[in-house]
């Protein structure tokens, strides 16, 4: 059977094709637009995690640096001097 004959015999079937392709491709773009939120909506939640994870190394940074300065700032060079001379005498007994 011919195409054109068929076309012919049934002149519906032309229009449903196209009526079901039409909405197949509506359903694709619908669905490729979902997902695309979906995956912008899991970017936003991943760039707002590894921000919150800069800020929590640039704050444990900071403490660490106060800390060391406070460290820094206890020992005078006396203290020092008491210090290796006690580990002169532990190391001599």
């Amino acid at each position: 059977m011919d195409i054109r004959q068929d076309r012919e015999q049934n002149p519906f079937s032309n229009g449903l094709i196209q009526l079901i392709l039409g909405a197949v491709i509506m359903w694709m773009g619908k669905t490729t637009w979902e997902q695309s939120s979906a995956i912008a909506a899991l970017d936003m939640q991943v760039e707002s995690f590894i921000e919150q994870q800069h800020n929590m190394v640039a704050e444990h940074t900071k403490i660490q640096n106060q800390l060391d300065e406070r460290t820094q700032l206890r020992f005078t060079r006396t203290d020092g001097e008491k210090m290796s001379i006690r580990s002169a005498i532990c190391a001599t007994n």
